[in-house]
C-alpha cells in the first residue's frame, strides 16, 4: 500500500448453524462482531504498493514508491541463483521508479529463469546539506507459462437453493425471481462468447443446478458437485460463473466436504502452487455470486490478483494476460425490483451486466 493513514478493525464471524448431521444443507445463520477502527500511519521509505510479482515471456516491470518526492535510484537485478546480472539507475522527481525490462543479460543475451530477485537503493536529500540513503530488497518475480487455450471457455452453474418450490422459480414469469432463467441467459452469454464446458458425458450428476435441501439425496448431490470439480480441470475452462451460498473460502452451505468447493481446493484442482509454472490453469474470469465470497483466498486460488482497479498496463508491461474476479463482501439476498413496470432480479441484472462486459472485452480472446 502507499504511505498515508488507514483504518484496520477486526472482524469475526461465528457460524450459528446447529445441524449435527453433516451431510444436511441449511440455510447459513451468522452472528458477527467488529471492532472499533483503528487509525494506522504507513510510511516506508521504499515500497511496492502496485506490485505484480509475475511476469511474462521477455518482459517485466518493476515499479517502487518512495516516502521522497526527488531521489537518485538504482535497481539491482539478480538471477535464481542470486548472480548479479544488471543494474538501472535513474532520477525520480515525483517518488516513483518504473523500470521495464526485456529479461536479457548484459551482452543482451534472453534469461530463462523462473524466478528473479532484486535490489533498491536510493539517495535522498536529508536535510541540510546531507545525504541520506536507503537499501531494501525487493520482492521477488516469478515467470508464469502462458498455456492458455486458443479460446477460454465459460463454467456457469448454480446452486438450486430454491428447491422447496421448484416449480414457482422454474417457469413462472414476472415478478417472480424466474431464477431458472437468469442462469439460462448467462449461460447463454458464454456459450456464444467462447463456448461453455459441459457436465462429463455418461456420469450422473449437473452443476447447471446443483442439487440443494432435502428434496435430493446426499448421493445426488455428491455427485453435482463432483462435477462442477471435474470441470474446473477442463484445460479450455477459464471463466466461471457460480451462483449459490458462499463464503470467504467456501462455496456450498454443507459440514460435508463433499458438498462443498473450498478456496484450497480450487488451489489443488488448478495446481496454482505448483512449482512448475507449465503446469498452472489460471482462469481469466470468475464471479462467485454467493456471500463475502471476495473477502478470502479465491481470486488467488484461481491465479487472478486480489486488488482491485488494476490497470491494463500492469499486465502488458508484464506480459501477463489480464484477469478479473467479482464476489461479494458482505451477505446477500436475492429479492424482486420493479424497474420501467418489468420485473427483474436484483441478482441476474448486474450478473448479465459483468458478462456482457467482459465478454466483449476479454471473453473471446484465450
Amino acid at each position: 500500500m502507499y504511505n498515508g493513514d488507514y483504518y484496520i478493525t477486526a472482524e469475526a464471524t461465528w457460524d450459528l448453524s446447529t445441524n449435527r448431521d453433516n451431510s444436511i444443507e441449511e440455510l447459513q445463520s451468522f452472528f458477527q462482531a467488529t471492532s472499533t477502527p483503528i487509525m494506522v500511519t504507513v510510511s516506508n521509505e521504499i515500497s511496492f504498493p502496485e506490485l505484480v510479482d509475475e511476469f511474462g515471456d521477455g518482459m517485466m516491470s518493476f515499479d517502487i514508491a518512495l516516502a521522497y518526492a526527488e531521489a537518485e535510484w538504482q535497481v539491482d537485478v539478480y538471477d535464481s541463483q542470486f548472480n548479479y546480472i544488471k543494474s538501472f539507475a535513474g532520477y525520480t522527481d515525483n517518488g516513483l521508479i518504473e523500470v521495464i525490462w526485456d529479461v536479457t543479460d548484459a551482452n543482451g543475451n534472453p534469461l530463462d529463469d523462473l524466478v528473479f530477485y532484486s535490489v533498491t537503493t536510493i539517495w535522498y536529500a536529508a536535510g541540510g546539506s546531507g545525504t541520506g540513503s536507503t537499501t531494501r530488497v525487493n520482492p521477488p518475480k516469478f515467470k508464469i507459462s502462458d498455456n492458455y487455450p486458443p479460446v477460454g471457455k465459460w463454467v456457469v452453474a448454480w446452486q438450486n437453493v430454491f428447491q422447496h418450490n421448484y416449480e414457482k422459480y422454474k417457469n413462472e414469469p414476472p415478478p417472480s425471481p424466474n431464477m431458472l432463467n437468469a442462469m439460462l441467459a448467462a449461460y447463454s452469454a458464454g456459450s456464444r462468447c467462447g463456448g461453455y464446458v459441459r457436465p462429463q458425458p455418461g456420469t450422473p450428476g449437473d452443476f447447471f443446478g446443483i442439487r440443494f435441501g432435502t428434496n435430493a439425496s446426499v448421493g445426488e448431490k455428491v455427485l453435482d458437485w463432483a462435477q462442477l470439480k471435474v470441470a474446473l480441470r477442463n484445460f479450455d475452462a477459464r471463466n466461471l460463473y457460480f451462483f449459490g451460498h458462499g463464503s470467504k473460502n467456501k462455496l456450498g452451505a454443507s459440514k460435508d466436504s463433499r458438498l462443498t468447493l473450498t478456496s484450497d481446493e480450487v488451489a489443488s484442482i488448478l495446481k496454482i502452487n505448483d512449482p512448475n509454472p507449465t503446469n498452472r490453469h489460471a482462469f481469466r474470469y470468475v464471479f462467485l455470486d454467493g456471500c463475502k465470497t471476495a473477502n478470502g483466498d479465491f481470486p488467488t486460488s484461481f491465479g487472478i490478483r486480489k486488488k482491485e482497479n488494476v490497470p491494463i498496463e500492469a499486465y502488458q508491461k508484464n506480459r501477463l494476460r489480464p484477469s478479473a474476479f467479482s464476489g461479494w463482501t458482505d451477505f446477500k439476498a436475492n429479492r424482486v425490483v420493479r424497474r420501467d413496470s418489468v420485473a427483474v432480479s436484483c441478482l441476474s441484472n448486474p450478473i448479465l451486466l459483468l458478462l456482457v462486459v467482459w465478454l466483449r472485452e476479454f471473453g473471446r480472446g484465450p
